[in-house]
């Protein structure tokens, strides 16, 4: 990091192209290699790390391991390549990037970076979100997908609007996922999973209604062979007291009103926007924006 906004900015958009590159090198080096490679494997590949470097006896993440060899090459290099590799593997087809876990670049290197067309500052998603949108000059027909929950909207649209030249104004820049729709859905997806009772079905529901990650935490414990009951009472108490697990949604309150997230609020009514915010995540599987109260 420098004091040079500009030259920091570089350096950023370097290193995300890099990590881009790692990705199509690996990529295109799997489809010359097996011709029934599928997607699953692809995804498998990124998220499974771990399981594949005890398989094969290595230690670090070949994605961050390539993308940090490939920073000492030029940032000309380097686009020239992606576009020489993308053009071999696109076949017609979109090209999708997904981001996620966006919402924690946030707040990282907040004020670091400065808007191209303005004086705002900005965090490290900022450079990171312009690198994505224009890998190479000449890399076409990809999709972008940013996902996050709590995603800051409102500082999101800022990033996306700043130093385009020809912003999309024809697409939604934002979509909420879908949640439980009802216990009948719940029910069809864990009994897939692990056999349950109907108490445990209903409580299962009735705490953790709407989005889809609590239920699913609490069945993959339970695959584990821990009692439903004592999951549910644990990640239910994760979520509402407080604590330091970043799971703990009392502690995201309070670093909300500590302005500690990018998502502001004065009000110092801590109990009425826990119920809210409770109420928007758990209940409706809504999403909520929060905004200066009066």
């Amino acid at each position: 990091m420098t004091e040079d906004f500009e030259q920091t900015r570089k350096r950023a958009l370097g290193i995300v192209r890099c990590a881009i590159l790692s990705r199509l090198l690996i990529l295109n080096y799997c489809l010359e290699s097996a011709s029934a490679f599928n997607k699953q494997r692809w995804l498998l590949i990124q998220t499974c790390q771990g399981i594949f470097g005890k398989l094969y006896d290595y230690n670090d993440d070949m994605f961050v391991a390539l993308m940090l060899k490939l920073n000492t090459c030029t940032p000309l290099s380097v686009m020239t390549y992606i576009d020489n590799i993308y053009q071999e593997i696109s076949v017609n087809k979109t090209f999708v990037i997904i981001l996620d876990e966006t919402q924690v670049l946030e707040t990282v290197l907040k004020g670091k970076f400065k808007s191209r067309t303005g004086k705002q500052k900005r965090s490290l998603l900022s450079p990171i979100i312009q690198a994505l949108r224009q890998p190479a000059p000449s890399m076409v027909n990809y999709c972008v997908i940013l996902c996050g929950s709590g995603l800051g909207i409102l500082s999101l649209e800022d990033v996306l609007i700043s130093g385009i030249s020809k912003p999309e104004t024809e697409i939604p820049k934002f979509t909420e996922f879908g949640g439980w729709q009802d216990i009948a859905h719940v029910k069809n997806y864990v009994n897939n999973l692990v056999s349950l009772t109907d108490n445990e079905y209903n409580c299962l529901y009735k705490h953790f209604r709407g989005r889809f990650c609590p239920i699913v935490t609490c069945v993959e414990d339970i695959i584990m062979g821990l009692p439903a009951e004592d999951v549910i009472d644990v990640h239910w108490k994760v979520l509402t007291k407080a604590s330091n697990n970043d799971q703990s949604l009392y502690n995201q309150l309070c670093r909300i009103t500590g302005m500690e997230r990018p998502n502001h609020v004065l009000s110092t009514n801590i109990l009425n926007l826990y119920k809210s915010v409770t109420l928007a995540y758990y209940y409706s599987g809504g999403s909520l924006i929060l905004v200066k109260c009066h």
